[in-house]
């Protein structure tokens, strides 16, 4: 519902008017996605980090939503007179995340190999358990 009532404020009558909205937007999604996979890549390969990270971490990130609309209550306070062009620009981004983040989550999750992981996890702890003789 939060998002539901958030994205009545998305106003595609300013993309239909003002192209360099839109191309504003899709900048800002697409340095958002790359920032997250390449920040991810090069982070997890400073720290020697699993392959699987390296590839899959900065996919599973991509929702977003709360942050976002959190910064328009400060845009409205301090930028008012930009408020509408940049309410669009997030909420067309949360619109886009929200939607296709969690497949890209999915995506990630699973190439993985970490769908089932909370079920390696238990067999692990089990194994670790009857080695131990119950300690």
């Amino acid at each position: 519902m939060f998002f539901t009532l958030a994205g009545a404020s998305l106003d595609f009558g300013i993309l239909r008017q003002d192209t360099l909205i839109l191309l504003v937007a899709l900048a800002f999604i697409i340095s958002r996605v790359l920032g997250k996979v390449l920040g991810i890549r090069i982070g997890a390969d400073i720290a020697n980090s699993n392959p699987n990270i390296k590839k899959y971490l900065g996919f599973a990130l991509l929702p977003q939503g709360g942050i976002s609309i959190g910064l328009l209550t400060i845009v409205a306070v301090d930028a008012a007179p930009l408020y509408q062009h940049i309410a669009t620009v997030i909420m067309l981004s949360i619109l886009f995340y929200e939607t296709l983040g969690p497949v890209f989550a999915k995506y990630a999750i699973s190439k993985a190999g970490e769908i089932n992981g909370l079920d390696y996890l238990e067999e692990t702890m089990f194994e670790k358990d009857v080695e131990s003789g119950g300690k």
